[in-house]
């Protein structure tokens, strides 16, 4: 078995396939504004 192989970016076909497959929108989190639980990166790295 083989995949087809595509030229470009598949991010394309997934927001096509995301736009006829489900047309509702939402707004991205505020990642400026998120509450800091650790520094990077993070404890569960280091056990």
């Amino acid at each position: 078995m083989k995949a087809t192989e595509y030229k470009g970016s598949w991010w394309n076909y997934w927001l096509n396939w995301l736009i006829k497959n489900n047309n509702k929108l939402v707004d991205s989190l505020d990642y400026q504004n998120l509450e800091v639980i650790e520094e990077a990166p993070g404890s569960y790295v280091r056990k």
